[in-house]
């Protein structure tokens, strides 16, 4: 009977820190289903923030087949009236004649969903969550990849896919229409392709899709180049069929620099615009320790510590050092000097394509001490880290991520009782909640933020001439903010509605 239980014990160690096994495949399908569950339940499939409202705008275009939407006029007032400002979502970039809205965010993300949506022939809706879905569920199962195309054995292959699927980052930005969890799988494809790029002309094509692909996405994936130039020289040699690599990549760079150019007016200028005074080197070291805290916390203590200690090993591994460094401190060292990144925990979202390299680097050292102990011992160490590392992204995912109820999201509420209460031409006044606004509801907006109270008279008296409601769209601390309804659009405002984070109040007759 015990040697019985010992050839079932040798069978399960073999799986787990052998070269195959099906057991590791088994606990990654449902790490991966799990994710796509959590993004099932909690994903927010409508245009909210400014980021995601801009990602559908962008994609309501491609559907659509323009790259443009029209400036919407308030009442009878010529739009040369007002400042180009004044009538701009969060997401788009208003045209100096005051005619077009240019989205502001690229098309890389927006291509997947549209794509989705013509593929399966699904409401708009259905199609993004089945896009965020597929992004999700993709995201493990690539890092899975790319550890066993790095020799690292089916248990810590495990061990690092599971701790990427489970990271607060990763389950906060999967539930979310935005470009950094697809930046992730792209930067995991392109790694892999360049890895296998000497086998053959259809690796490098791949390749050179994936790049293309993840500069039209978010232009500072550019950052991911170095460490695809060391997966690429492998063997220390340019592939044979290094040709396929910037052949694929050429229809989506020219794509590239042909939206840049008809939106921005040039194929190097994007729609992040004057994006460059937002970097400093002030802002290095404060952003570093940043980094520093929430990295430990988001991947997991087992995996940063192995990875910090990679360096030790880079006599032993000069090119996977290399791989792993160029890929983390290249994009990490550009970010520390972005105003935005030490704000707040989740800016450190910029960082997530470079997670798969972190938990991948910890992974090798923690497999060489492991295989030192080993076999039975070298199990063990597999399923405790595993197992620390998943407790450790379950206690940090409750303190810190938000798990959305969609139906009751403030978007959601404030679209559903604007659309039974106001007329199409009514004018809606708003900040944050702009950009949702321009795309759920087919209204004039009007930002409030840099509103002159010499223009904000205009369009009241327009409004009153032309027999439209004024609504005021504000959140919670918009409008607790007396510069708001008290200096900057003053009238005698009535709250009409309170929903969850969003406040809403109707502009009466003058007395």
């Amino acid at each position: 009977m015990l040697r019985r239980y010992r050839e079932i014990a040798d069978k399960w160690i073999a799986q787990l820190v052998g070269r195959t096994g099906w057991v590791p495949l088994v606990l990654l399908g449902i790490v991966a289903l799990t994710l796509g569950a959590v993004v099932h339940r909690h994903g927010l499939n409508f245009a909210a923030g400014a980021d995601e409202s801009g990602y559908l705008h962008n994609v309501r275009l491609i559907r659509e087949g323009r790259l443009y939407t029209e400036v919407r006029p308030i009442a009878d007032l010529p739009k040369s009236e007002l400042r180009r400002r004044y009538y701009q979502p969060l997401g788009l970039q208003t045209s100096e004649d005051r005619e077009r809205q240019a989205p502001m965010y690229a098309f890389g993300f927006p291509v997947l969903v549209a794509a989705v949506e013509t593929v399966t022939g699904v409401e708009p809706d259905t199609a993004l969550q089945w896009a965020l879905m597929l992004i999700a569920m993709a995201a493990p199962l690539l890092v899975y990849a790319l550890a066993r195309e790095l020799e690292l054995d089916p248990g810590w292959a495990l061990v690092a896919a599971a701790a990427v699927a489970a990271s607060p980052m990763t389950v906060f930005m999967a539930q979310r229409p935005m470009s950094d969890l697809w930046s992730l799988d792209l930067a995991c494809v392109a790694a892999f392709a360049g890895l296998r790029s000497a086998r053959s002309w259809g690796w490098g094509a791949t390749l050179g899709v994936a790049v293309s692909w993840a500069l039209l996405t978010r232009v500072t994936n550019v950052l991911l180049l170095p460490m695809i130039v060391v997966a690429v020289m492998r063997y220390r040699r340019l592939p044979r069929h290094w040709w396929g690599i910037p052949l694929a990549a050429l229809p989506g760079c020219l794509v590239l620099m042909w939206l840049n150019q008809e939106l921005y007016g040039s194929p190097w200028r994007t729609g992040y615009v004057r994006v460059t005074a937002l970097f400093n080197a002030e802002h290095f070291w404060p952003t570093l320790r940043h980094y520093g805290w929430w990295i430990w916390v988001l991947v997991g203590p087992a995996l940063v510590g192995g990875f910090l200690l990679l360096p030790t090993m880079i006599k032993r591994w000069p090119w996977r050092v290399a791989l792993v460094g160029s890929w983390v401190v290249v994009v990490t060292g550009f970010y520390c000097f972005y105003s935005f990144s030490s704000q707040t925990w989740w800016y450190t979202r910029f960082l997530l394509p470079v997670f798969p390299a972190i938990t991948l680097g910890g992974a090798w050292v923690w497999q060489r001490w492991a295989r030192r102990s080993g076999d039975a011992a070298g199990v063990l160490i597999v399923i405790v880290v595993l197992l620390g590392s998943l407790v450790w992204s379950w206690r940090w995912n409750q303190k810190i991520v938000p798990f959305w109820d969609p139906s009751q999201d403030s978007y959601v509420l404030m679209e559903q009782w604007l659309t039974a209460r106001s007329e199409p031409a009514d004018l809606f006044v708003c900040g944050q909640t702009s950009g949702s606004l321009y795309y759920q509801m087919p209204n004039p907006i009007l930002r409030f933020e840099d509103l002159r109270t010499v223009d904000w008279k205009v369009v009241v008296e327009s409004a009153r001439r032309a027999g439209i409601d004024v609504y005021a769209v504000l959140f919670r601390h918009e409008a607790e903010d007396q510069a708001v309804l008290i200096e900057k659009i003053p009238g005698e405002w009535e709250p009409v509605a309170s929903l969850s984070d969003v406040r809403i109040f109707k502009l009466q007759p003058a007395g």
